[in-house]
């Protein structure tokens, strides 16, 4: 190729910033030299970026750098939106897209009872993760919000103290080369990172005199100086995952690294291998383009239209302004033209009042109206949202509907953004990979890892991720939260459904009844299956901990022998040890002897055995009639029990 057709190549023999994972030498320089000019040759994202921003606050935006305000409008001779109708969009999808959670979950592929169980507990100490690090409550939500009016949502995983961390990453905080993320899928990421300096030297002590030393934030990433009082530094992170082998006989190349670097002088800080095969990202799309690592949010998609809204409000609103009620003065009325003004009174002197109409013709044309209109209204049509969204209400017929009918207006409404709302729960699937991968690595640094889990019912719960890790080959897939309704009338509709499922589980009238008053479902369906629970929870404690629980009286017992009769035959299926099934065979034999205690006829009193032995009676037999014969035991039966 000619040198005139790559001059916007660089030529890595002479620059060895251009592949930096392959040098040994400090690479903290590198990537912040590499990161610069990705952020000056990608300049068109930061102003699209820019741009969106101003959409959303109404204001034009002062810069996307820590301390950025948005800029008076004032100065810029500026008026706020009148009309923002994208913001309003924007409002309505993120209620529509964050209204489910989506849980990971773990599911085997095969496996015994013991893979089972590991992967239960590891959908345990997921579920207390995602909870620690507020993934539902924070975290989605501001990469919904990221991804809707930006086109693309962000999140960065890291261990930070011995403790999983997941961080919301605006889109201008990450530098993909165009080349590299042409599919999607770039080799190497840089992430512009502002710290604190106290806590960049707790991170990296080692290093505390280039530390201290580090000058602020420099070039087009410096702050924005309104008088902060943070003592803030700049670091660039970059990633380059390593080139695996394409076939099984080839070794492949440990080329992956990670690197950590000050941005004012290029000291590096953090510079490891990195293996794994995938960066620490979980990201979310509203609309993917044809190519290219972006996606393309509700801003973009509305800026004309939102563009055009602007004009014609910005032209009504003048000619309202101007607008005032004129005079029709004949000529012979005689009247001083000095005293006709815009104001709100007056005396007009005159000959002949007569003469004097008043006339007030409409501020605007109604076409400009209509317009204005249809403007609006397809904005809505090209997102594929309804006004009842936008205002937070539902038709007529579904005001006071059953969770059945809301899902099911819900599955119906929501099918414009399919890919949208798959992309929201693949963010969440991708999310868990990424914390597994960083909980693989911490547990192969340090055998003991543990994770500190904290669950919906307030208790906390320590575990060791060497006894959870769910090993090859396994799936993870998503179980959204179901939709319940909120209202009274709502959740009334919704006893009705479930009141033969009450019924069936043997739930007495007046606890159906005192539904209708309070109508908390879960808490009741939870009292129903509590027994349940607590049976299944003592027999996976009693196999875990290989240590024999006795069945109390006060327990179903005939669920318990019921349970542990298919449990047993469970764990044959699985093959599990001796011990294990000489506790489940010892637990079949106490729920049959305590069953048979429960089933045996009451001892009669001594007055009742009197009568019985003077008239020759049997218990359960009409006066006179012979007593029964005992049949001899059956093989089948076996020796009676002990």
């Amino acid at each position: 190729m000619s040198e005139t057709g790559s001059f916007n190549r660089l030529d890595i023999t002479t620059d060895p910033d251009a592949d930096w994972w392959h040098y040994d030498e400090d690479a903290g320089q590198s990537i912040v030299e590499i990161a610069k000019r990705i952020r000056d040759a990608t300049s068109s994202n930061i102003d699209r970026f820019e741009m969106c921003l101003s959409m959303c606050t109404d204001t034009p935006s002062a810069g996307l750098n820590p301390g950025s305000r948005s800029a008076n409008w004032q100065q810029w001779d500026y008026e706020p939106l009148a009309l923002n109708v994208v913001e309003s969009i924007c409002g309505a999808l993120q209620a529509e897209i964050t209204q489910a959670q989506p849980r990971p979950m773990f599911l085997t592929v095969g496996g015994d009872y013991d893979l089972r169980r590991k992967a239960q507990k590891a959908n345990q100490a997921m579920d207390g993760i995602l909870m620690e690090t507020e993934a539902y409550t924070e975290v989605g939500p501001d990469v919904a919000y990221s991804g809707i009016r930006f086109g693309t949502g962000l999140a960065w995983v890291e261990m930070v103290n011995g403790r999983v961390d997941v961080q919301n990453l605006y889109p201008w905080e990450l530098l993909v080369d165009d080349v590299d993320g042409v599919k999607r899928k770039p080799r190497t990421v840089y992430r512009v990172r502002y710290m604190s300096r106290d806590e960049v030297l707790e991170r990296w002590p080692e290093h505390r005199e280039a530390i201290e030393e580090a000058s602020e934030p420099l070039g087009e990433w410096a702050l924005q100086d309104y008088g902060s009082v943070v003592d803030t530094i700049l670091l660039i992170e970059s990633i380059h995952l390593p080139t695996r082998a394409t076939t099984k006989k080839q070794a492949g190349t440990r080329d992956g690294r990670h690197v950590i670097a000050l941005q004012s002088d290029g000291t590096t800080l953090h510079d490891v291998e990195w293996k794994d095969e995938h960066f620490p990202l979980s990201g979310f799309l509203w609309e993917k383009k044809p190519f290219g690592y972006w996606g393309r949010g509700v801003c973009d998609m509305l800026f004309g239209p939102q563009y055009a809204i602007n004009k014609e409000s910005m032209t009504i609103d003048a000619a309202h302004d101007m607008a005032g009620t004129s005079l029709l003065v004949g000529r012979g009325a005689n009247v001083v033209k000095a005293h006709v003004q815009n104001g709100l009174g007056g005396i007009i002197e005159c000959d002949d009042p007569s003469q004097i109409v008043p006339f007030q013709p409409p501020a605007v044309n109604a076409d400009k109206y209509m317009y204005l209109d249809r403007l609006i209204a397809h904005c809505f049509d090209r997102v594929g949202v309804s006004k009842l969204q936008v205002h937070g209400e539902l038709p007529d017929g579904l005001r006071n509907a059953s969770g059945r009918a809301l899902r099911t207006y819900i599955d119906t409404s929501s099918k414009r953004f399919l890919d949208a709302m798959r992309s929201y729960e693949n963010f969440f699937v991708t999310l868990a990979k990424r914390i597994v991968d960083l909980l693989r690595r911490a547990s192969e640094e340090d055998p003991s890892y543990e994770i500190l889990t904290k669950h919906k019912d307030g208790h906390v719960e320590v575990l060791n991720w060497k006894d959870i890790a769910v090993a090859d080959p396994f799936t993870m897939e998503l179980w959204p939260t179901n939709l319940l309704p909120n209202t009274p009338a709502g959740k009334l509709a919704e006893l009705d459904e479930r009141l033969p499922f009450f019924q069936a589980m043997g739930m007495d009238p007046s606890d159906i009844a005192s539904l209708a008053d309070f109508p908390d479902l879960k808490s009741a369906t939870e009292l129903i299956t509590a027994p349940r629970r607590n049976v299944d929870r003592v027999l996976e404690k009693m196999l875990d901990d290989q240590e024999y629980i006795q069945p109390e009286p006060t327990w179903p017992i005939a669920m318990c022998l019921k349970l542990g009769v298919l449990k047993y035959q469970e764990a044959l299926c699985d093959g599990l040890d001796a011990d294990r099934l000489e506790l489940l065979r010892r637990w079949i034999l106490d729920c049959t002897n305590e069953l048979a205690k429960l089933q045996a006829p009451a001892a009669p009193t001594p007055e009742q055995a009197a009568a019985i032995a003077g008239n020759n009676l049997t218990p359960g037999l009409p006066p006179g009639a012979p007593p029964p014969l005992a049949a001899p035991p059956s093989e089948a039966q076996g020796a009676p029990i002990q």
